[in-house]
């Protein structure tokens, strides 16, 4: 088994985790976020200038394909983790 690994792009498998605390801009660019405990997730995204966007009822181990700016604090989701 070839154990290279793979280049950096934006399909490629994330190599870095990290949490993300609400409230807190999130300085990585993130290939996503997995939430642990699930809940409302109210979210600013990098390139969306209208404000936040609430995510209804995330359920928990749930993996979202997003780059956020900033996980605001009236978030009922936890426990949230980045994938860079």
């Amino acid at each position: 088994m070839n154990n290279q690994r793979y280049p950096d792009s934006a399909i490629a498998p994330a190599r870095h985790a990290f949490a993300i605390v609400a409230g807190v801009q999130v300085t990585v660019q993130c290939k996503g976020i997995y939430v642990g405990t699930g809940g409302d997730l109210v979210v600013k995204l990098k390139d969306t200038p209208a404000g936040n966007v609430t995510l209804k009822n995330v359920a928990s181990g749930q993996m979202l394909d997003i780059d956020p700016d900033t996980v605001d604090v009236t978030s009922t989701a936890a426990d949230i983790v980045g994938l860079a």
